[in-house]
């Protein structure tokens, strides 16, 4: 008989431990992590953007461009009616009409994350004495494709691996700011 409630009580406690992965669940990392927009869908909690700031670097819009192109794997996906570039690898330059206002420039791509391809939109700004780079549009899929049907939201729980498309954006965002430092005369 006891040896019947254990093996009763560990199935409840396996399937209650299944509960823990729910879409609604999000990993501690996710949680905790500076930058992450988590979005209340009905798919469960998804990623919405991701951002994180670098050093100023004051370059050119012709080497922010070319830093961008060259770091970047680029991709026409348009994932939302946002003006995405219309040619692989050219980035949207959008200037602001008074000096103080933000540069930015905006281009899509993707990259490799564990055995997924994930998609992204990637703006970068000028602000203040920061290099802003803001990931959106955020999408996984298990082949590379055109096709936004392919691609699904990135979960915020942990199955979904947020931590390592964290970690794949991050490096994206540290090749781009390596090059502008390389491109930018020393004074």
């Amino acid at each position: 008989m006891k040896k019947t409630l254990l093996a009763g009580g560990l199935a409840v406690m396996a399937t209650l431990s299944g509960c823990a992965t729910s879409h609604n669940v999000m990993s501690r990392e996710v949680e905790s992590a500076q930058g992450v927009n988590v979005v209340n869908t009905d798919q469960g909690n998804v990623i919405g953007s991701i951002s994180m700031r670098r050093d100023l670097v004051s370059a050119e819009e012709p080497q922010v461009a070319a830093c961008l192109a060259s770091n970047v794997q680029h991709t026409n996906r348009d994932q939302s009616a946002a003006a995405l570039p219309s040619q692989p690898g050219q980035a949207v330059v959008t200037e602001g009409s008074v000096r103080d206002e933000p540069q930015t420039q905006r281009i899509s791509g993707w990259g490799e994350v564990g055995e997924q391809t994930l998609a992204y939109r990637l703006e970068l700004q000028t602000l203040g004495d920061s290099n802003y780079y803001f990931f959106d549009q955020l999408g996984l899929a298990s082949t590379r494709s055109d096709d936004v049907s392919d691609y699904r939201p990135l979960g915020a729980w942990e199955r979904e691996t947020p931590t390592a498309v964290y970690q794949a954006l991050s490096a994206t965002a540290d090749r781009v700011q390596q090059c502008l430092i390389q491109s930018t005369p020393a004074a």
